[in-house]
């Protein structure tokens, strides 16, 4: 089962991204053709396939349009039967064993990441990352908020994950978004100290997060 790693978004963080990056995976990397010329020299010799993508015309509410288009063209270009596709401001630790244990626990469709607040607070998801089969992958992010666009009448419907998720259960005739959360494993419970994941935006391990919202919520989630 071969999976494709896909990094997408801009090149801030891409040296401590993939400065100890030691995979055995396809590593692509999409981002923007106006990111700093030496970020992008770094990461074209660093990964299997770098991806340079003009911004939109209409990037959408809180950039989801730059967000599902980089994503959509990053898993274009990959070889890989399953996509791990992740934010470009998450390090992994021990990235293929976490791929190793998202393979044994990966059902269908889609997997998130998500806390168990996310679960409780309706129809949301984390973006930190999403895998599933190539397939499955294409159709949640081939998503453009257009112009004018109208929403449903639930909590905050122009949430950039909101929106990719609702789009995504449409296509798939799923219609209770908590269930649908449920069934789509968190992960977050198969992370450990020798497989951690650190949201370098704010220094944010999501093993000791995952912990305390264990701890707050009293769940086994």
């Amino acid at each position: 089962m071969k999976t494709s790693i896909v990094f997408q978004g801009p090149t801030n963080y891409c040296r401590q991204v993939l400065e100890n990056m030691s995979s055995k995976n396809e590593i692509i990397y999409s981002t923007w053709a106006d990111e700093p010329k030496e970020n992008l020299k770094f990461i074209e010799n660093k990964v299997s396939k770098l991806i340079i993508n003009e911004h939109p015309e209409y990037v959408g509410f809180r950039n989801i349009n730059r967000q599902t288009l980089s994503s959509k063209n990053g898993i274009l270009a990959a070889s890989g039967d399953f996509i791990l596709k992740s934010r470009s401001d998450i390090f992994f630790k021990n990235i293929d064993l976490f791929i190793e244990k998202i393979q044994t626990h990966h059902d269908k469709n889609i997997s998130f990441f998500c806390y168990y607040k996310n679960i409780c607070n309706p129809y949301q998801i984390a973006d930190f990352f999403t895998y599933g089969s190539k397939k499955e992958s294409l159709l949640f992010w081939d998503y453009l908020e257009k112009p004018n666009q109208t929403f449903p009448s639930y909590a905050d419907p122009r949430c950039p994950e909101r929106q990719i998720l609702f789009n995504y259960m449409k296509i798939k005739n799923e219609t209770n978004a908590n269930e649908f959360l449920k069934n789509s494993n968190c992960f977050a419970k198969y992370l450990d100290e020798n497989c951690d994941i650190n949201w370098l935006k704010f220094n944010y391990s999501l093993l000791l997060a995952w912990k305390k919202d264990l701890e707050e919520n009293k769940t086994e989630y």
